[in-house]
């Protein structure tokens, strides 16, 4: 009876084995994690003593499965450093969080300029924290970081060198490919419409997602493209949202530059996050800035603008 047994049990190891062979992938297979996870573009990190955005993707450990509706659940949050002991919120204390936006491919993306004075194009340590949104609601500006450190979940730091190097830690490499931008058709049977959201309005005034919808319904028959003003515009994000999804226009951006040199920096650090959002076929800097200049003479030169 022993024997008999022992050469079920063989028979069954040999089975197992052979099952094993043919199909390793299959029995061994394992579930990604997919705790969610920051993933930076190092190769877009600016150097040591440079201004820039530091932008990245919210992907599961694996560095390539998407975080469903990751731009709902999270927040960014960022803490700088110039000797790596004392650390300041950014891009400011009043405006603690950076947003995460979808993609329209199913990834999450999210773009920061972490500068807010001269002081900051030397700062060495950048840390980036994961942080679900009811924390934000609970701590709406300034948290302190050893209240980020303790909710966040997940975190990533950046270190630059006065040599120029740049080390991140922990290192990741995230395997996707960033949207590229499509190349716009010429066409003789319509036209590219210059949209100015708030032309009816106060600048400023926020409009809902259903009368955007209704702007860009009303010029969809007789245009292929659409090209927006300002990327401060409260607006712009979910009109080029509406335009790429719903309309597949190509979409353009354009930051405005005016005699304001503040707020034209701040035009075109918002162009380069709203670049990054995936609804973005290409970008404008000025808006006949050179030409406007003929009667302000105020305007930035075509040298400046370079």
């Amino acid at each position: 009876m022993l024997t008999i047994i022992k050469k079920r049990a063989i028979s069954l190891l040999l089975a197992l084995l052979i099952i094993i062979s043919l199909f390793p992938s299959t029995v061994f297979a394992v579930e990604p994690d997919m705790s969610p996870a920051i993933f930076l573009f190092t190769e877009n990190i600016p150097h040591y003593g440079v201004k820039g955005p530091i932008a990245g993707a919210i992907l599961a450990e694996d560095g390539s499965t998407p975080i469903a509706d990751a731009h709902e659940k999270y927040i960014i949050t960022v803490f700088l450093s110039l000797n790596g002991y004392q650390w300041y919120i950014k891009p400011t204390h009043a405006e603690s969080y950076t947003q995460i936006y979808p993609s329209g491919n199913s990834e999450s993306y999210f773009s920061v300029v972490p500068f807010s004075s001269s002081s900051d194009l030397n700062a060495k340590y950048f840390n980036f924290y994961l942080l679900p949104k009811k924390f934000a609601e609970d701590h709406p500006s300034d948290p302190a970081k050893s209240l980020v450190e303790e909710a966040a979940i997940d975190s990533i730091c950046v270190y630059r060198s006065p040599d120029g190097s740049c080390t991140v830690t922990p290192e990741r490499e995230a395997h996707i490919t960033k949207r590229a931008f499509r190349r716009p058709e010429i066409r003789t049977d319509s036209i590219l419409v210059d949209c100015d959201l708030n032309f009816n309005t106060n600048q400023g005034t926020v409009l809902t997602e259903e009368e955007i919808d209704n702007y860009l319904s009303s010029i969809a028959p007789f245009t292929y493209g659409v090209r927006f003003f300002s990327s401060t515009d409260p607006n712009v994000q979910t009109a080029l949202r509406l335009a790429k999804e719903k309309y597949n226009f190509f979409t353009f951006c354009t930051a405005w530059i005016d005699a304001n040199e503040t707020a034209s920096y701040r035009e075109m650090d918002a162009l380069a996050e709203l670049a990054l959002t995936g609804y973005v076929d290409g970008c404008f800097v000025g808006s006949e800035v050179l030409h406007r200049r003929k009667s302000n003479p105020l305007l930035p030169s075509e040298q400046k603008l370079i």
